[in-house]
């Protein structure tokens, strides 16, 4: 048996996780991160609390980790930062890179532990000499791909309990031992609790909070005395006609529905040097073609030219079937079967092949389909 420290964020699914690797006989411990502590959805005092809770009710030590300076740092300062330049960061696929994955999993294997557990509903298996990430039965539920960036050199540390359990059978295991089993689960992004990002950012930058004050530098003037700093800006179509205002460049999407004067439409563009939105159709925010930079790969690239792979733009969007091109360290390419809706800068790329996560990148620009 080994020893196993499990990340542990006071829900069902790391509890349960511990809960099954004490079963198998396991030495287990727990950590816990404070990572943001100004009314954070994940890892406050009442999520600390509970996992000592489960800890001491598995007979496990257990430890919190002050990690709020480097989560600031490494997920909070480039949230904030792409967003104002145009950009749809995945802070929760940077989290687990650097964080959960990069020094928690560290301090574990300072601690003497061999391994790292979460929670993640996700698999591992070795294929053609690679170790994959592997889809869970119900792919519904998949996590893998907020882990499409962590680094290749981890996997042989991590261990993932709970594939193939499912929620409901989590919450039984822990009923049956007494352990907490009905929780709040975090939803969207832990470190915005107002309910809308934008009012996060507007908030960080009014206080001047991350990564220093460069931004406003670059995208305007901000308001002489607490007011919102370059807020409102110009709608426009595709033929640059002003149609409207919008609430700041950095509260939308690409591919986000808003419509102007009773139509509808899709944001197509982003301009954050000027501030402006562009809307356009539907089919103006239809790609087929995608490139993404910090390329992460778990096998050899060149095995998958001019082989089907399945990419996900987005968590909750469909894999479609894609053909990957000029893969490298760095960048690569994908070239879509059919059309894919409104990818946008900054968010991951997973690439699939066979129900394994074969490695992926961020999104850097992506090409219309021509009509």
């Amino acid at each position: 048996m080994s020893r196993v420290a499990v990340l542990m964020s006071g829900g069902v699914d790391s509890s349960a996780a511990a809960l099954l690797l004490v079963q198998a006989g396991h030495e287990v411990m727990g950590i816990t991160a404070r990572m943001w502590d100004e009314g954070s959805r994940c890892c406050d005092e009442e999520d600390i609390y509970r996992a000592e809770r489960v800890c001491h009710g598995l007979g496990i030590s257990h430890v919190v980790l002050d990690r709020r300076d480097d989560f600031r740092e490494h997920v909070v300062g480039p949230f904030r930062s792409g967003y104002l330049a145009g950009l749809t960061p995945n802070p929760c696929s940077v989290c687990n890179r650097e964080m959960k994955y990069g020094g928690l999993l560290s301090a574990a294997l300072s601690f003497g532990c061999e391994f790292v557990a979460t929670g993640h509903d996700a698999g591992l298996a070795e294929v053609e000499g690679h170790l994959l990430l592997k889809e869970p039965v119900d792919r519904d539920k998949s996590q893998t791909y907020f882990l499409t960036l962590i680094r290749s050199r981890v996997l042989d540390r991590l261990m993932f309990p709970l594939e193939g359990v499912s929620k409901q059978e989590a919450r039984a295991m822990l009923s049956e031992r007494g352990l907490p089993a009905t929780v709040r689960e975090s939803q969207d992004l832990c470190f915005v609790t107002s309910g809308r990002y934008e009012e996060f950012l507007l908030n960080e930058m009014r206080t001047g909070a991350g990564v220093g004050r460069t931004d406003e530098n670059a995208h305007g003037k901000e308001a002489a005395s607490g007011g919102s700093p370059w807020r409102w800006g110009r709608l426009l179509d595709r033929e640059g006609n002003v149609v409207g205002t919008h609430r700041g460049h950095f509260a939308y999407t690409i591919g986000q529905r808003l419509g102007y004067h009773g139509r509808r439409a899709y944001v197509i563009e982003k301009r954050p040097g000027t501030n402006e939105v562009v809307v356009g159709d539907r089919e103006y925010a239809l790609v087929s073609r995608i490139t993404a930079d910090e390329a992460n790969w778990f096998t050899d690239p060149a095995r998958l030219l001019d082989r089907e792979v399945m990419v996900k733009y987005r968590y909750n969007s469909p894999a479609v079937a894609a053909r990957l091109s000029n893969p490298g360290e760095r960048s690569f390419e994908v070239t879509t079967n059919e059309p894919c809706f409104a990818p946008a800068p900054g968010q991951t790329l997973a690439c699939y092949s066979n129900g394994y996560l074969v490695g992926g990148g961020v999104i850097k620009t992506t090409v219309v389909k021509p009509t």
